[in-house]
């Protein structure tokens, strides 16, 4: 056995670095993947009342509508809002309190859903 192993890597450095890479990424995407599929599948998570650390995108997929949804009830249209921006750094530049944001939300989320049906 390790015979042919040392003779797979005498005659093809290359080709088993390169496996050993593409493996390590299946991982980290797989776990990734894996992670992702938890923690939205906890109905904990869908439709939580907004608080200062979320993001537009955060609140979207909470809501599971497009991030452009989110974003127009925020009146934040224009595209130069930051990817990470967080709801608080959003009320101190819009002027909004977390109450207004959450009604804007929700009548969007609404109407969203609405016109899907």
């Amino acid at each position: 056995m390790w015979h042919r192993i040392s003779d797979i890597w005498a005659h093809h450095k290359l080709g088993v670095v390169v496996l050993i890479c593409v493996l390590c990424l299946t991982g980290v995407f797989g776990v990734r993947t894996a992670s992702q599929i938890i923690y939205w599948s906890n109905p904990a998570k869908l439709e939580q009342p907004l608080q200062d650390w979320m993001t537009p995108r955060y609140v979207a997929r909470s809501y599971e509508v497009p991030p452009a949804v989110v974003l127009e009830a925020l009146g934040l249209t224009g595209g130069g809002v930051p990817r990470r921006a967080s709801l608080e750094t959003l009320a101190l530049e819009t002027g909004l309190t977390l109450e207004q944001m959450q009604m804007r939300v929700d009548a969007a989320v609404a109407s969203y859903r609405a016109d899907r049906s």
